[in-house]
């Protein structure tokens, strides 16, 4: 079981660049659903109101400790 590697058979059948494309391929498809998933469930709308009231707060500390 150890003395052999099953994805060496991969290796000398498809190309490097195909496989590095299908890795990239995968990468981006998650985001973009991930992304995409976020909009539909109006969490990125959550995320970013809460970015804002960070920065708003951290802004208005500055402020208060002048």
């Amino acid at each position: 079981m150890l003395e052999t590697n099953p994805f060496s058979i991969l290796a000398e059948t498809v190309s490097p660049f195909a496989m590095q494309s299908f890795i990239i391929a995968m990468v981006t498809l998650i985001a973009l659903g991930t992304i995409i998933q976020m909009i539909h469930h109006k969490n990125l709308t959550y995320f970013l109101n809460n970015a804002k009231k960070a920065l708003c707060g951290q802004c208005y500390g500055m402020l208060v400790q002048f």
